[in-house]
């Protein structure tokens, strides 16, 4: 006999085939949670938020209203299937953060954090006791079958739990792990998980042996002696053999084999003992080794379809779980408030009190109490043990859930409002750096007046320079920049890599790892190509939200006392506009308190052969510079000089830049053509200055016309060759066709001349690089 196929085709409901069902449940929960999610990132909300907002409203609580809606998407036989699948993603995704707390760095950070971490636990834990007692008698039913030491403890576990990789990724976002409180937070929520589990563990084993504490008591023994057994005895055989078989930078398929292997048979062990099967991949996560990058390998391999995938339906299972419309009465919302208050009073409390005596501020004390309230991920797992295991009830369970959302939707807005970008960044200001910085105005290199230039030569004459890269490939034409100032002045060189966070656990790995600068192809090359100069080098890796470039590159700058920032940007080639990024180079030229330079090329030049030859430099230093060479601007410097603060300091530069042997430099000033001319300096400056301010304009072309003077006068034979040329028009398309500019040459031109559309139209090739200069306000 034929097997019974359920296809539409022959008239049968699809959604009476168990998988037919299972997919159509994925498909539905993924992607509702992900709508639900481009909302409340307006709001900086993680994603866990929105995967359990998902599943409340798919649940009884909302469409589950409607009639028939959850009998034909989410019946009640089909959900010990969703679950048992969602299940198998939580045992992978806490394999993921065991591999994220990198046991080791938490013990050495253990001294400091311990007591904001133990107060943080034990104060909540306490008042939770309280706040137990009075869930039991009002919300639980009576006479109750679970043991009330059970609900005691299990609601005190629950109370003073922190969400290590929620606030990880929201310290991220923030721009704030780099910060004290970022710092003190993260160190601290670490050994705070460690505690939680420990303390779930107990809870775990007393619900699932409920009577019998003897048995409760040898199921934690069990663990605790398996735990011992993977770290004495699985850790070393597992790292040697992880050393011994990946020696490339890419894993074996056999290497993951073992490593998944080794997660389901802890996982298995531990809820064979009676516990969970969350505990024992946990486990495998802390002894898997971190050195070489490995543990980043495997989160890269299993992150996507784990996090993507599976884990959502482990989340929107709990929304489901959760049952708003059962909150119908005044004691159950006044068990809201309370549970609320508790938490709030105990996490953010205690942690404020133990931050203050640690020695931290009332706002950086305060701040860190509320980053420690967040619960997210790891409330909702202990939540839905404690739901299974009949420990609590559905009322209990929907306050609890409602509890994690409120906190952790609140973390954002209110450390927002707390401890804004502006009150730590005038901190670090304040700390490390006095006025403004610039190429004219360094206390190192002082060039303001051109007679001091030959004291470039001095041995201990440096410019210190700050490289940030956000497109690895633009490294290709940064680092010939840096080889035409080395060339001429030592430089101390910070070189600042900038990668966009993703909500993947691998992302915070590598933020938290300090191997990331030594595999980071772009950081290397300047690495190597230190090495040809007389130049120091320090870098540095922000791993970040696209919005904190700024922020990041204007801390850099002022920690490092940076007289020059300098990065690259492609443009199409029949384009030149910053485009999308506009914003970006806005913010940082009104922000920045040195001197900005941005390498403006064109996309259409062959950047792939020139990245890929540079590749090989990682591996031959010998050919470093040669290769790099290939985009080195070797032509004529031009500088085309409008007048103004931006102009004064492009020649400034180009000075520094044409001091090499053979250097030449050229710049061109515009004939004072009458009246009507785009050309003048006093007309062009008006774009960059005050209207109708006479007295200013004046100010300004004296300082230009002194400033030219005294580089005619100026003569140094250790200086490359460099003229003043005018010319009828600065207009840039008719100093392409006069002066014949080559893609070997390079043109140095001020911010002002930049946007001014009169000088450098929207539309235009262009084929040479351009430097544009924003000097310091």
């Amino acid at each position: 006999m034929a097997p019974t196929v359920s296809s539409f085709l022959s008239g049968a409901n699809p959604l009476d085939n168990p998988l037919s069902l299972l997919i159509i449940q994925i498909v539905t929960i993924v992607s509702f949670s992900r709508v639900i999610a481009v909302g409340l990132k307006f709001f900086k909300q993680p994603l866990v938020i929105a995967e359990v907002i998902g599943g409340i409203l798919l649940g009884k609580s909302a469409l589950g209203r409607i009639p028939g809606f959850s009998q034909t998407l989410f019946p009640e036989s089909s959900l010990s299937g969703l679950n048992l699948i969602a299940n198998v993603g939580l045992v992978f995704y806490l394999f993921l953060v065991g591999l994220e707390l990198d046991a080791v760095g938490m013990f050495k950070s253990f001294k400091k954090s311990a007591f904001i971490s133990l107060s943080g636990v034990v104060i909540p834990f306490c008042l939770g006791l309280g706040t137990s007692v009075l869930l039991f008698r009002y919300l639980m039913p009576q006479p109750s079958n679970v043991p009330f030491i059970s609900f005691l403890i299990f609601i005190g576990v629950a109370t003073s739990i922190t969400a290590f990789p929620v606030l990880a990724r929201i310290l991220t976002e923030r721009n704030l792990l780099g910060t004290v409180v970022g710092q003190a937070a993260i160190s601290s929520a670490a050994v705070d998980d460690i505690l939680a589990w420990i303390l779930l563990l107990i809870v775990v084993a007393m619900i699932n042996n409920t009577g019998h504490y003897v048995t409760a008591l040898y199921a934690f023994l069990c663990i605790v002696g398996w735990g011992l057994f993977l770290i004495l005895g699985v850790r070393p055989i597992f790292h040697k053999f992880i050393a011994a078989a990946e020696k490339n930078e890419t894993i074996s398929e056999f290497t993951l084999v073992v490593t998944f292997l080794l997660v389901l048979i802890s996982a298995w062990f531990t809820e064979a003992v009676g516990v969970h099967a969350i505990f024992g991949a946990f486990l495998i996560g802390l002894i898997t080794p971190h050195e070489n990058g490995f543990a980043i390998k495997v989160a890269e391999k299993v992150e996507d379809f784990v996090c993507c995938l599976l884990l959502p339906l482990y989340f929107a299972y709990s929304g489901i779980n959760t049952r708003i419309d059962q909150l119908n009465s005044a004691i159950s919302w006044a068990m809201v408030g309370l549970v609320m208050l508790t938490v709030m009073t105990g996490k953010i409390g205690g942690c404020f009190l133990a931050s203050k005596i640690s020695g931290y501020s009332n706002r950086e004390a305060l701040s860190i109490g509320v980053l420690m309230n967040t619960k997210g991920l790891v409330e909702l797992i202990v939540l839905n043990i404690g739901l299974k295991a009949g420990v609590i009830n559905v009322e209990v369970f929907t306050i609890m859930v409602v509890m994690a959302l409120l906190t952790t939707f609140m973390t954002v807005p209110v450390i927002s409002l707390i401890y804004p970008t502006k009150y730590h960044r005038a901190n670090l200001l304040q700390k490390n750096i006095e006025g403004v910085r610039s190429i004219t105005e360094s206390d190192k290199l002082e060039i303001q007046e051109l007679s001091s230039l030959p004291d470039l030569e001095r041995e201990e004459a440096k410019l210190n320079v700050l490289f940030p890269i956000i497109i690895s490939k633009d490294t290709n034409f940064i680092i010939p920049i840096f080889q035409m100032i080395s060339s001429s002045v030592a430089v101390e060189v910070t070189a600042l890599r900038l990668i966009d966070i993703e909500t993947r656990p691998s992302s915070i790995m590598k933020m938290q790892g300090s191997h990331s600068i030594e595999k980071d192809h772009s950081l290397n090359l300047f690495k190597f190509a230190t090495k040809f100069s007389l130049s120091t080098l320090e870098m540095m890796l922000r791993i970040t939200g696209k919005e904190n470039f700024v922020d990041n590159i204007i801390e850099a700058s002022a920690r490092n006392n940076s007289n020059i920032v300098i990065l690259s940007h492609g443009l199409d080639s029949e384009e030149i506009s910053f485009g999308a990024q506009n914003k970006f180079f806005n913010d940082l030229f009104n922000q920045a308190r040195c001197t900005i330079g941005i390498l403006v090329y064109n996309k259409s030049e062959d950047i792939n052969d020139a990245y890929e030859a540079s590749l090989s430099t990682v591996r031959s230093i010998n050919s470093v510079i040669m290769k790099s060479s290939s985009n080195h601007p070797s032509g004529i410097l031009y500088v085309l000089f409008n007048g103004g603060a931006d102009s004064r300091e492009a020649v400034r530069f180009a000075l520094i830049c044409s001091m090499k042997e053979g250097g030449t430099m050229k710049i061109l000033i515009a004939k004072d053509s009458g009246k009507d001319s785009n050309s003048k300096i006093i007309e062009i400056e008006r774009q960059d200055t005050i209207q109708n301010d006479q007295i200013f304009f004046q100010d300004e072309k004296s300082k230009d016309t002194e400033f030219l003077e005294s580089l005619q006068n100026h003569t140094n034979k250790k200086t490359g060759e460099y003229m003043i040329e005018e010319v009828e028009n600065l207009n840039f398309e008719e100093v392409l066709k006069s002066k014949n500019i080559k893609k070997s040459d390079l043109l140095i031109v001020g911010k002002n001349y930049f946007f001014n559309t009169h000088n450098f139209p929207s539309k235009v090739f262009t084929p040479c690089s351009i430097f544009v200069i924003n000097s310091a306000k």
